[in-house]
């Protein structure tokens, strides 16, 4: 399941166990230590499975996720220029379709920076143009 947050102002970065916190707090707000215990002495198989809050943009009908750039080692291909480089670096999070890609061996970075033209890159979001 995927929960949605939309914030009402600037949004910092969630990881998970900051989000895990949270949920415990309102849990020990909410209930009492036997619920609370239950939820983080679990002996087998945990009752659910957090990630960090990640990026996305779009309306109910049509979303658009990033997840976390890929960490590799640095490659600076000779057709990227300073200019390139240094948007790249700005980059966080990059667009699924483009991260699967990734994922899958189809790019990486020497060949996004090398046709770095395709793509946009606004507030440390990566996606195609």
């Amino acid at each position: 399941m995927i929960i949605y947050l939309k914030p009402n102002s600037a949004f910092p970065e969630l990881h998970s166990d900051t989000i895990f916190g949270a949920i415990c707090s309102a849990v020990s707000e909410l209930y009492d230590d036997t619920t609370l215990r239950t939820l983080i002495e679990f002996k087998e198989k945990p009752p659910f499975i957090l990630s960090s809050a990640f990026p996305f943009v779009g309306n109910n009908e049509e979303r658009i996720h990033f997840f976390p750039k890929p960490i590799e080692e640095p490659k600076k291909p000779e057709s990227a220029g300073m200019d390139v480089i240094k948007k790249w670096k700005s980059v966080k999070y990059i667009e699924e379709t483009i991260f699967e890609s990734w994922r899958a061996g189809e790019i990486n970075e020497a060949k996004i920076l090398k046709e770095f033209d395709k793509y946009a890159v606004r507030g440390g979001l990566f996606s195609d143009k």
